[in-house]
């Protein structure tokens, strides 16, 4: 537990830095408490979940120098820092047997072209949960990878490298925005899309393989295949200077780390915020023991879910995560497979007025009629008022009409009696 004393005036944000030492890998989960009266309790609080790893162990097989300089640059600047990535240099050759060596992610790197040996390699890698991260280059034969990766591992098709001159550089204009590779950019930006691109692969992905960025001309700039249990990321560009500025840019490191961090879960362990409302899966490789895991929502008793069966492996499904708190999938053994930081949406703290045509949006397309303060909504307010007070009453008549017509009938029945007796 720590605490930090602030002054937050109105609509002001303030950073704030909490440091913590975990004395184990894995999910960790906790929130954050905003203690003193606003006039809004409700987000006070905000939870959080993470993820903490001694060291990612990574192969990396470069076929181009620089591409390589690069991504050891980008992946283990200091051996000696905890928690980041553990980089072994390989060559293609060492692909053959990588489903019996320690790495979580496989990196390549601007490779030529793989032999069946090492495509073999590969497949039994993903099907034991691995992930594979994939950059071309100038020395990659596309008409090579189209015949033999692609068809195997990636469902698609290569075609045509698209060049253009830096002044007419192209950028990623649409990211997909559920998917944990961009989750650091939702709140922010420029990023990604501030990346300047000369030259890219055609690839038309096919079944199995989901577009997760797209250029401007709708072309995919990052894919992602599911067909195995483990996963593939594939840029269509690439880290040499001719064909774009990425790795030169602020967004690179970011990015690479948050990608072989991604595979490196197998989708398995998987840590997000949600809003209210919002809900999520965790991507599972087998059926856990006994097939079924738990649900542990927040004050609340465990709830029994069985994964359901999706192309390369299984999905435990939270449908709606209807209050904020700690959301934690478990498995049989109690280990945490997944863990989600559900909260408030920000958009509610926000005491400004809605703009009318928000409110219709976001209505639909029902019929709306939105007033405004003053004597149109003080109006509206009595005819509305007035409109039950009126129905009150002729409730009330209703039931003394009622009562009336029994006496008057009761009357009648003891008249016509007493006409009747001798």
């Amino acid at each position: 537990t720590d605490r930090r004393r602030l002054d937050l005036g109105p609509a002001a944000r303030i950073a704030l830095t909490f440091r913590e030492t975990f004395g184990e890998e894995g999910v960790h989960t906790g929130a954050v408490t905003l203690r003193g009266a606003d006039g809004l309790a409700a987000d006070d609080r905000r939870y959080f979940s993470l993820r903490t790893e001694r060291g990612v162990p990574v192969l990396l097989v470069s076929g181009d120098e620089r591409a390589g300089r690069y991504l050891r640059a980008a992946l283990a600047p200091d051996s000696t820092v905890p928690g980041g990535f553990v980089v072994r240099e390989g060559l293609p050759a060492d692909l053959a047997a990588v489903a019996r060596e320690e790495a979580a992610v496989v990196v390549l790197a601007d490779v030529e072209r793989l032999d069946d040996a090492a495509l073999t390699g590969l497949r039994a890698y993903l099907a034991s949960g691995g992930g594979v991260l994939v950059f071309p280059g100038p020395h990659l034969d596309a008409a090579a990878w189209g015949r033999t990766f692609l068809p195997r591992l990636l469902p698609g098709t290569l075609s045509d490298l698209r060049a253009v001159r830096p002044e007419a550089a192209f950028h990623i204009a649409a990211l997909d925005p559920s998917h944990p590779l961009f989750a650091l950019f939702r709140d922010e930006a420029g990023g990604l899309e501030e990346v300047r691109f000369t030259r890219a692969l055609h690839f038309r992905p096919q079944a199995g393989t989901a577009v997760l960025a797209r250029y401007e001309d709708g072309t995919p700039a990052i894919v992602e295949s599911t067909l195995l249990p483990g996963r593939i990321l594939f840029f269509t560009s690439a880290l040499d200077p001719a064909w774009s500025d990425w790795p030169l840019t602020g967004v690179f490191l970011p990015v690479v780390h948050e990608a072989v961090r991604h595979l490196s879960a197998g989708g398995e362990r998987p840590v997000r915020s949600l809003a209210v409302g919002e809900g999520a899966s965790v991507r599972l490789s087998a059926l856990p023991a006994g097939g079924a895991l738990e649900l542990l929502p927040p004050d609340e008793r465990a709830r029994t879910v069985v994964p359901v069966a999706s192309p390369g492996g299984y999905d435990a499904v939270l449908s709606e995560a209807d209050r904020p708190g700690i959301w934690v999938f478990r498995g049989g053994r109690g280990d945490t497979l997944g863990a989600f930081a559900v909260n408030v949406p920000t958009a509610e703290s926000d005491p400004a007025r809605i703009d009318p045509a928000a409110v219709r949006e976001a209505l639909g397309g029902a019929r709306t009629r939105v007033l405004d303060e003053g004597p149109e909504l003080a109006r509206v307010v009595r005819e509305v008022r007035l409109g039950r007070e009126i129905g009150r009453l002729f409730l009330w008549a209703a039931a003394l009409f009622l009562l009336a017509e029994m006496i008057v009938a009761g009357r009648l029945v003891r008249a016509r009696v007493g006409d009747a007796t001798p």
